[in-house]
């Protein structure tokens, strides 16, 4: 029974830090979007 829990909490730790990298991961994707892209700021730098 103890080690049924100890692999449920080893699980659970792992998805929780799966989650935590994806949710970055779309937060820094959905940041990229509202920049505007460097070809159309009207000027650029050589």
């Amino acid at each position: 029974m103890m080690a049924c829990m100890k692999d449920l909490e080893q699980e659970n730790s792992l998805l929780k830090r799966m989650y935590a990298e994806e949710k970055m991961k779309a937060e820094v994707v959905a940041e990229d979007k509202t920049k505007t892209p460097f070809h159309e700021r009207g000027r650029a730098f050589f």
